[in-house]
């Protein structure tokens, strides 16, 4: 997975690209920290759940992104 902050169009945060060999995900260089942080563990969730349901923010999407979030959670409280 590769991640660029860069500058996106106005109704787009951030977006999950399957590419050749990796995933890119960019997020909107417009956002705050906090902000960028929620997108970069919605776009990480997409990559989890990449061809698994048809629907892109599906239940399976939803369990990844529950997940990651726990993860940065924990990390964040116990770090």
């Amino acid at each position: 997975v590769k991640v660029r902050c860069m500058s996106l169009s106005d109704d787009l945060d951030g977006v999950c690209i399957r590419q050749k060999n990796h995933f890119l995900i960019k997020v909107s260089n417009k956002l705050t920290v906090g902000h960028a942080i929620d997108v970069l563990i919605h776009e990480f969730a997409h990559v989890e759940a990449w061809d698994s349901e048809e629907d892109p923010h599906g239940s399976v999407w939803g369990v990844c992104y529950s997940r990651i979030y726990r993860e940065y959670l924990n990390g964040f409280l116990n770090g």
